[in-house]
């Protein structure tokens, strides 16, 4: 017959107590690590969406209007990549940035009354962290309750909204 020595049994009663340990360990840091991701997903969203905004302001800027006629927008994204009103090859935007809320490229596009491309806006529906301190530029973002509300559009005049620099 063979015989168990006393050890084994501390030795299992410690991997107890050490799981256990990792376990409420886990349990505390998981959601403080959540909500870091969800504040850097956040500023993601912000920058991305500004560089939208920006993209179509100088893509609107670009050529000349004559008084009273409408401002030219895109009419779709991949104008901000190349400008098909160029012969030459005119960017305003890198790439078609994913949102970083959904993980998908599938940005809701806001219209003007001419049907083109005023501005973007995430389709996420979740609850944002930030609610308050947000640049003059975003000042309408206070207070919403859905990232989707989070609506990145050029509006001449409003506070904030200027030029990107170098144009």
């Amino acid at each position: 017959m063979r015989r168990i020595s006393g050890t084994a049994g501390f030795t299992y009663l410690g991997l107890l107590i050490a799981m256990t340990i990792i376990g409420i360990m886990t349990g505390v840091v998981g959601p403080s690590w959540s909500a870091a991701s969800k504040v850097e997903k956040e500023k993601e969203l912000i920058w991305r969406g500004h560089q939208f905004r920006n993209a179509i302001v100088l893509y609107s800027r670009s050529y000349p209007v004559p008084p009273g006629h409408p401002v030219p927008y895109p009419t779709e994204l991949k104008d901000l990549l190349k400008d098909p009103r160029s012969a030459g090859v005119k960017r305003y935007l890198r790439q078609i940035y994913i949102d970083p809320m959904t993980g998908k490229d599938d940005w809701v596009l806001v219209l003007g009354d001419n049907g083109r491309i005023i501005g973007v806006h995430s389709a996420s529906d979740a609850t944002p962290l930030k609610q308050d301190n947000f640049d003059l530029v975003d000042s309408d973002f206070k207070g919403t309750t859905k990232y989707s509300e989070w609506i990145f559009q050029y509006k001449p005049g409003a506070p904030g909204q200027t030029l990107p620099p170098g144009n």
